[in-house]
């Protein structure tokens, strides 16, 4: 099985940001900055996520000066990522889905995955067959350091969802219920968290 499946087998003042968008409004005492850090259950799956996306996917990889870069505004909930090391034109950091829209029913094996984006959603990073919807403001950030995402419906509020990253391909995936996702056929992937990193550490 390949990666990524498809329908036939991304003290000092604090600085400005690098490139400004309309999610950056908090005080400096609210904005942290730091690597993108890819914590899972299976060790050996653990790392970074990489600031260069393969064929417009981001991916974890073990080489910590190639992690994305970014930029969280704690005092905000269900917001986007700014990006700062990658991709200038696009430097809103969200979920994209598959093929079509997400279901949050036990049975659903949906999945979504990072998407660097403009503002207005126009131009993205995934690859077409990603075709489903995006959202950018769908970020949480818990005192620990993890980013919890979620999923905001026309029909109802935040949805919570699970991460996880496929062993052999390290792409990154976004899923509403992993156990029926990894019994789906798909055993080939680690749960695991996102979780912000300080620059300094």
């Amino acid at each position: 099985m390949k990666w990524p499946f498809s329908p036939f087998v991304p003290t000092p003042a604090a600085a400005p940001p690098l490139f400004v968008n309309a999610s950056y409004t908090g005080k400096p005492a609210d904005i942290l900055a730091g690597r993108l850090r890819f914590i899972a259950e299976l060790p050996s799956s653990s790392g970074y996520i990489s600031r260069t996306a393969l064929n417009g996917l981001f991916e974890v990889t073990t080489d910590r000066s190639n992690a994305l870069q970014i930029r969280i505004d704690t005092s905000r909930t269900m917001q986007p990522l700014q990006i700062t090391n990658s991709y200038p034109e696009m430097p809103n950091l969200g979920i994209t889905w598959y093929d079509g829209l997400p279901e949050w029913t036990a049975i659903s094996d949906k999945n979504a995955t990072l998407c660097a984006t403009s503002r207005d959603l126009q131009n993205k990073s995934t690859p077409v067959y990603y075709r489903g919807p995006t959202q950018i403001n769908v970020w949480a950030y818990s005192p620990d350091g993890e980013l919890k995402p979620s999923w905001l419906g026309q029909d109802y509020g935040p949805q919570s969802l699970e991460t996880a990253t496929y062993i052999t391909g390290k792409g990154v995936v976004f899923i509403p219920n992993f156990a029926r996702f990894s019994s789906a056929g798909r055993s080939g992937y680690s749960k695991g968290r996102l979780v912000l990193e300080p620059l300094a550490g």
